[in-house]
């Protein structure tokens, strides 16, 4: 993975709040570009990774960082750590779910 990528730090969007809708996270966008009546306007936190990585993205910590404190938290390998952290950290990008 591209090591700038990685040295990259992003905050929440702040027109972006994330509440816990039937026990599981979702993301829900407040800008007025988004009709709220879309359900693809949503985005559901679908794993314990996904809602860690959320919390952690405070407009501090780098990707590599966050990266960091999956691999102490959860059983996995550095490698699928860091591909799907990218990957994640990507899709909430595209969102304009947190900026850079």
């Amino acid at each position: 993975m591209a090591t700038d990528f990685l040295d990259k730090v992003y905050k929440k969007d702040p027109e972006t709040i994330c509440r816990i809708v039937d026990e599981e996270p979702v993301i829900i966008p407040l800008r007025s570009d988004i009709d709220v009546a879309d359900l693809g306007a949503f985005y559901i936190l679908e794993n314990k990774t996904a809602a860690c990585i959320w919390d952690l993205i405070d407009g501090k910590r780098s990707v590599g960082q966050i990266i960091k404190v999956l691999l102490k938290r959860f059983r996995v390998q550095e490698r699928k750590a860091e591909a799907d952290t990218v990957c994640f950290i990507k899709e909430l990008d595209a969102i304009k779910a947190i900026a850079s």
